[in-house]
């Protein structure tokens, strides 16, 4: 999610090496660098990891 008490929102992450990139599924609108991204279980109950935005394509 990259919004405070946005509904969550089916997404795929993958890491390589210190770049974590972010797809969603469905397009999300005012999104920029600077704000975070929070990464949930698929119950959406427990935090797995966040980061801080850094470019948006």
């Amino acid at each position: 999610m990259t919004r405070y008490r946005q509904t969550p929102a089916l997404a795929y992450a993958a890491l390589d090496g210190a770049t974590l990139t972010v797809r969603f599924d469905a397009l999300h609108q005012a999104i920029a660098p600077g704000q975070l991204v929070a990464l949930f279980d698929t119950d959406g109950e427990e935090v797995l990891g966040a980061a801080t935005i850094r470019e948006v394509r």
